[in-house]
């Protein structure tokens, strides 16, 4: 078998790596290794008219002749479920298609997939978000360590019991007993704005100990404004304090040596070095812990992964590239 042999089967595959051809049309992106041909040449108006066809039944509103590069995540992914589309596949798997999407765009996406399932379309939809499957699954196979654990024959599964599947543990052992925010203010933020994201008059606050939230779709300055409070960002104004102290962060070192870290949207361009190892990502930004002036010892940095791996539960080992 071969991913060519799948597709000419009529299976279709959606990965949760984004896939795309940056230098490349998004047309050419969605055609690409089936190029419709007329006359010998590559007919463009036929590649570039299904393609934007695509486009708008998923609510994307750019031209299929744009580049892709300088496109956001949640648009890369749509372009991705685009090019599935014009398959005309009869099984299309999804691998976590909604990871970098926003409410709307799931929305459009689920709305596709009953469409499509209408149709007589079959789907595998993998995520890890339980309230998408129990939206749109028919039935639920749970897996852990590559093993079947369960099979539901129905989507109607308290989410609990999936979870406990899914790990292996009851909820009581896997999470603390969480406390009460502290009236304690951590982050102060008012009057912020940045014309370089198009930010203005963002004001509030988090409490020691509180998880905050930010709502919006995508395009309303989610991920803009986190870069900001991050130090990756330029032509800031407005105050900023951390822990009482008002603090000015100009770079993403200023803010990490601040208390500040960030970890972003795009993991794979923005969040790890994939070439480097495990311990290297690790000491990346926390050399200050580790240096002793200005060498940084293989048995410390060694010792420092596998206590940063042990602690969080990264299925790997220091040495293991990513």
């Amino acid at each position: 078998g071969s991913p060519g042999a799948a597709l000419g089967a009529g299976i279709g595959l959606i990965h949760q790596e984004i896939r795309l051809l940056s230098q490349l049309s998004i047309a050419e992106n969605i055609f690409v290794g089936r190029l419709p041909m007329r006359h010998g040449k590559v007919d463009r108006d036929y590649m570039q008219a299904q393609a934007q066809k695509q486009l708008e039944r998923l609510g994307l509103d750019v031209s299929a002749s744009r580049k892709v590069e300088g496109l956001s995540v949640a648009a890369q992914q749509l372009v991705e479920i685009a090019k599935a589309l014009t398959l005309n596949a009869r099984l299309l798997i999804l691998d976590e298609p909604t990871a970098a999407l926003g409410g709307e765009e799931t929305e459009l996406l689920f709305q596709q997939v009953e469409r499509l399932k209408a149709e007589g379309v079959s789907f595998i939809y993998i995520s890890h978000r339980l309230e998408e499957i129990a939206r749109i699954a028919d039935r639920i196979l749970v897996l852990r360590d590559g093993r079947q654990i369960a099979l539901h024959a129905t989507a109607q599964v308290p989410v609990r019991e999936l979870v406990e599947q899914m790990v292996g543990r009851s909820l009581e052992r896997i999470f603390p007993v969480l406390q009460a925010p502290q009236d304690k203010v951590m982050l102060q933020v008012k009057d912020l704005a940045c014309r370089e994201f198009a930010l203005h008059g963002i004001d509030f606050s988090v409490r020691a100990g509180e998880v905050f939230g930010i709502a919006g779709v995508v395009g309303a300055g989610r991920t803009e404004l986190i870069r900001v409070i991050a130090g990756a960002a330029r032509d800031i104004q407005g105050h900023m304090q951390l822990d009482g102290e008002t603090v000015q962060l100009h770079s993403p070192s200023q803010a990490i040596q601040a208390g500040v870290v960030l970890v972003p949207e795009d993991r794979k361009q923005q969040g790890v070095v994939v070439e480097h190892r495990i311990e290297d990502n690790l000491v990346y930004g926390n050399t200050d812990l580790l240096r002793s002036g200005n060498w940084v010892s293989p048995k410390s940095l060694h010792a420092f992964a596998r206590n940063a791996i042990s602690r969080l539960g990264v299925k790997g080992a220091p040495e293991q590239r990513i």
